[in-house]
């Protein structure tokens, strides 16, 4: 009986049906964009879906097959519409197939519904019946049949199960048989084994002791070849030391004359250098000397020039002491300022000449020595360091103040006389 279902469950049109339902779910929303299309859509929608639901209720004994190759037909019709529509949005194309769906309407219309054949269901609901009844006769019989098979299965299961204990027991005994050969030959093994390994070591103490005695044999031929390589590499280095004690002595005695030559150098280099020093102190101490006398002149003519414009100013008045006063008090800065600078060249021309006298003295030490021999030399170049380094100016400070104090009142006097020309 399945296969007259089947072809009617698993007809073409079925699947035909489904793939049409889709391209009406696609093209909805392109529809749904005018009033009319929408209308034409909403009619195939409701259609296809009645078709569903009428090919779900039928009987598929009682479906004529003609009427659905027939209705297929128009079913393929109605998609291709669709598809055409979903691609140039004609409504046209929408209204063919529902001419089309009206058309598997109609075939629809020859196949019987279960409302019409409600009075055969006690002819079939009988017949249901009656195969049940046979269905359950043939049960019967295969049930009896499968209880003699499961009594022989059982019969031959309790045979095996004593074929598998006398398996096991000749497996026991094998297994013990086994058991006892592995122990002796495992015992034979052994003794073997330790008979092979006190061979062993019987061989390797023979073999050490011939390896000791070669090794002893050769040591003492290493030793004395030893013995013999450090005797001749001895006197050799005793000869090669000779040599270099010899080439080491007359270096070290050419290092000696060069040193002595190198330190009489040092000595001239040095004695020009410290000459040169006191020269350069010398030069620098005649500038300033030049410098703070050029100070003197220009203070004593600022001085002569106020005195003169006081003078000048003053000629045709009385004398007075507020004005004597005032000239003073004018003069007075230059005459200081002269003072301080005549003392600063006169300490400046004391120092050049001590300098320059040094410089002549270490610059004419070596000629003057030269024919000496070099033991007076030496003295009297140690006289001339004793004199020249170490020593330190010897001039009492008040000597200096009583000069400058002494330059003060000789200009004071200058400048006394000098007012008092001007005054008469």
């Amino acid at each position: 009986m399945s296969q007259w279902v089947d072809r009617i469950k698993q007809h073409p049109a079925i699947a035909d049906l489904a793939v049409l339902e889709a391209s009406i779910s696609a093209c909805k929303a392109s529809a749904e964009s005018d009033e009319t299309t929408f209308e034409a859509w909403a009619r195939i929608d409701r259609v296809v879906r009645f078709v569903r639901a009428f090919m779900s209720q039928v009987d598929p004994l009682l479906v004529p097959l003609p009427a659905l190759a027939n209705a297929q037909g128009q079913i393929q019709a109605a998609r291709a519409q669709v598809v055409t529509y979903e691609a140039n949005k004609n409504v046209a194309h929408l209204n063919e197939a529902n001419n089309n769906l009206d058309n598997v309407l109609t075939y629809l219309g020859y196949v019987p519904t279960l409302d019409a054949a409600a009075g055969e269901i006690g002819d079939a609901t009988a017949a249901y019946q009656s195969a049940v009844s046979d269905f359950l006769r043939g049960t019967k019989a295969q049930v009896d049949a499968l209880k003699v098979e499961r009594d022989a299965l059982s019969q031959r299961i309790a045979e095996l199960t004593a074929e598998v204990a006398a398996q096991k027991v000749r497996a026991d005994s094998v297994i013990t048989q086994l058991q006892q050969q592995f122990s002796e030959a495992q015992a034979d093994r052994q003794t073997k084994a330790a008979a092979a390994e006190e061979e062993r070591a019987n061989t390797f103490k023979l073999s050490q002791a011939q390896r000791e005695a070669a090794e002893v044999k050769a040591a003492a031929g290493r030793q004395a070849a030893f013995i013999a390589y450090m005797e001749a590499t001895k006197a050799a280095q005793e000869l090669q030391s000779g040599k270099w004690t010899a080439s080491v002595d007359s270096l070290i005695a050419d290092i000696e004359k060069q040193k002595a030559q190198a330190e009489k150098i040092v000595g001239i280099i040095s004695m020009e250098s410290v000459s040169h020093g006191y020269g350069k102190t010398a030069n620098e101490e005649r500038v300033a000397a030049a410098t703070w006398r050029w100070i003197a002149v220009g203070a004593l003519v600022c001085w002569i020039l106020a005195g003169c414009v006081f003078f000048a100013l003053t000629y045709d008045k009385d004398l007075s002491l507020s004005a004597l006063a005032r000239q003073f008090l004018i003069s007075t800065p230059f005459v200081l300022l002269a003072g301080f600078a005549a003392l600063q060249v006169s300490k400046h021309q004391k120092a050049e000449r001590f300098n320059r006298q040094q410089e002549l003295e270490i610059a004419a030490i070596d000629p003057y020595l030269a024919s000496f021999d070099e033991a007076t030399k030496t003295a009297v170049k140690r006289e001339l360091a004793d004199k020249l380094f170490g020593q330190r100016d010897t001039e009492s400070p008040k000597g200096e103040q009583l000069q400058v104090a002494e330059g003060v009142s000789e200009t004071l006097k200058l400048v006394k006389q000098i007012q008092g020309g001007l005054q008469k």
